[in-house]
């Protein structure tokens, strides 16, 4: 039998992110996390995203290959805008107060 290593085949990395070939504008972690995160079986990822079977199973090998590093990222971002947002949020109740003095 001669098999192949079939990832590199479905996943493609541009500015050091993995995407999905093919549709680049797709993050193999979004893929990956809906399924991993969101517990949706393959299945229902490969038909929400248009994919294949073969490219949602490449984004989950990628995802759980990197999964520390692409979490402790994920995690960054999500208290950086979550931060950010209470910011935002802060400064326009204080703009509306000021409005009402």
């Amino acid at each position: 039998m001669d098999a192949k290593i079939v990832i590199p085949d479905f996943i493609v990395f541009i500015d050091g992110e993995a995407r999905i070939a093919g549709k680049t504008h797709l993050k193999a972690e979004l893929v990956a996390r809906m399924q991993a995160d969101g517990g949706r079986d393959v299945e229902y990822v490969a038909e929400h995203y248009g994919l294949s079977r073969a490219q949602v199973h490449a984004a989950l090998a990628y995802y759980f290959e990197n999964q520390a590093a692409l979490d402790a990222d994920y995690h960054e971002s999500w208290d950086t805008s979550t931060s950010v947002k209470a910011e935002e949020l802060r400064r326009s109740i204080e703009k509306r107060r000021e409005q009402l003095d």
